[in-house]
């Protein structure tokens, strides 16, 4: 039985995919990669390396893009989710306490 063995290593195929799902979610959201790197309390330059697939996406990032009106799930697995979050949701994330 013979394995299909893709052109990138696995790790770095994914890291891809999921940069460039970034990107698109980015201009869904109709952000620069300036505002939105604001938004991720990010610095710029840190979150071009997300885009660049320079640096591995991860789950603290990935949380925050939903507050931000990111599809995570299509980030992560491809497949749009028919669920965003909300002005609503916005509005009671707004209004948590912080636990730092």
């Amino acid at each position: 039985m013979s394995m299909l063995i893709p052109s990138y290593p696995l790790p770095n195929r994914i890291k891809l995919l999921m940069a460039n799902r970034l990107y698109e979610e980015r201009k869904r959201i109709g952000l620069t990669q300036q505002k939105f790197a604001e938004r991720l309390s990010i610095p710029l330059y840190k979150y071009r390396k997300y885009e660049k697939a320079e640096i591995d996406i991860s789950l603290d990032l990935l949380w925050v893009a939903y507050h931000c009106e990111a599809d995570i799930q299509y980030i992560i697995t491809g497949f749009r989710s028919k669920y965003l979050i909300t002005d609503y949701h916005h509005e009671q994330y707004a209004n948590q306490p912080s636990y730092d």
